[in-house]
């Protein structure tokens, strides 16, 4: 707590075998001092204090120092501050979420040090740092040019308090902005990526190595010109027709010898069910209530993303985990069909193609029982080129009402 009842007592001198000079004060009724080896030391130390208590500075009720002393106490380098933070975000984010919080990391902790000798080569400083402020236990070990790396940055990094001062706030804000290639990076890719950063100094917010955090929308330098904020506008032309959509469910319908069913349905399900492919990844037989006609539904309250193996608690490359947005376990239902008796129900969750949100879609050939002649051989022409069959005629000839 923070308290502006504060009582300076005179110095007083302790002999002994070695003369000290104690300062002595009070903070709301609790007694604290500090013991210097000269009276000279503990007059300014005094006067620090009685200067701060006369511009109105708080006093910190546990350690007894005015916050500016206290903050000054607290401050850390600011690659120590990311390892503690690191540290501390881990458990609770997704894999995902932690592959962002480290690319962030990687490219603004470099930023933020001093001009001393023997700095590393980027690429090998940054390849470390991906390894040191992986919290997991697949991250790997550091090698000896990797190691030599953050022993320079150990010594480099500047303290935390050094994003108090407008021009390296610019300076980290605009190495966001930029590709490692030097390009602009993408206003979606710099918006992420200064999220994790306001993250990243909110944490030090909390633990009182600042009093506000530098990124905040009214705290950031007024000679800093953001990058163009993000457009969600859906550009028409970039949406696929239900004919192309169809015509390229033909083509994925012919990958592989028994892949080509498997893409029919993942690519399907994302189209026609608006599914993200994490969701089509985790979805089972379970979920599919598939009738003999009339319409279906799918159920799913899992999502599987491939964050890597060096970012999942198990060592695996996907992390299984409840849907984006939504609390887990709960789960979300989509409609597919219609369906006609005239065709064999599938016997895997490659069905789940058949799907369509406003249309009256039939099942493709890709997710229907295989039949004879279908892929015995290659389409004439090419692998999408074939001019007749069940597969081109099912998708091509098929009633669609956007």
């Amino acid at each position: 707590m923070i308290s502006f009842k504060v009582t300076i007592h005179s110095i007083e001198a302790r002999k002994g075998r070695k003369t000290t000079y104690r300062v002595r004060w009070v903070v709301a009724g609790n007694r604290f001092g500090e013991s210097l080896a000269t009276k000279q030391l503990a007059e300014a130390y005094r006067a620090t204090l009685i200067t701060a208590a006369g511009n109105g500075e708080g006093f910190n009720t546990e350690t007894g120092l005015p916050v500016s002393m206290d903050r000054k106490r607290r401050d850390v380098s600011f690659y120590q501050h990311a390892l503690d933070f690191t540290v501390s975000a881990w458990p609770a984010v997704a894999a995902k979420s932690r592959v962002s919080i480290i690319e962030t990391l990687a490219r603004v902790v470099p930023v933020v040090v001093r001009d001393l000798a023997g700095a590393p080569d980027p690429d090998v400083l940054r390849h470390a740092l991906r390894k040191k402020l992986n919290q997991g236990q697949h991250a790997g070990d550091l090698d000896q040019d990797q190691a030599k790396a953050i022993g320079w940055l150990t010594r480099a990094s500047r303290p935390i308090s050094a994003f108090e001062d407008p021009s390296v706030v610019c300076d980290v804000l605009d190495a966001l902005a930029l590709n490692l290639d030097g390009k602009p990076a993408s206003p979606v890719y710099f918006s992420r990526r200064r999220r994790v950063l306001h993250r990243v100094l909110g944490y030090a917010v909390r633990k009182k190595r600042f009093d506000k955090n530098p990124l905040s929308k009214g705290n950031l330098p007024e000679d800093w010109t953001p990058p163009q904020a993000p457009d969600d506008t859906v550009d028409p032309r970039a949406v696929g027709s239900p004919a192309l959509v169809a015509s390229m469910l033909t083509c994925c319908s012919y990958v592989g010898r028994r892949q080509g069913p498997r893409f029919v349905a993942f690519y399907g399900c994302m189209f026609y069910a608006l599914m993200r492919p994490s969701e089509v990844a985790a979805l089972t037989p379970e979920g599919c209530r598939l009738p003999e006609s009339g319409w279906g539904y799918l159920i799913f309250a899992d999502s599987s993303p491939a964050a890597g193996k060096a970012y999942t608690d198990d060592g695996q490359v996907h992390e299984h985990r409840g849907l984006k947005g939504r609390t887990k376990g709960r789960p979300a239902r989509r409609p597919a069909g219609p369906f006609g008796r005239s065709r064999s129900r599938p016997s895997s969750w490659s069905s789940c193609a058949r799907i369509s949100r406003r249309s009256a879609w039939p099942r493709t050939a890709g997710c229907s029982a295989p039949r004879a002649g279908t892929r015995s051989s290659r389409p004439p022409g090419g692998r999408c080129g074939r001019k007749s069959g069940p597969p081109r005629s099912h998708l091509s000839s098929s009633p669609h009402r956007s």
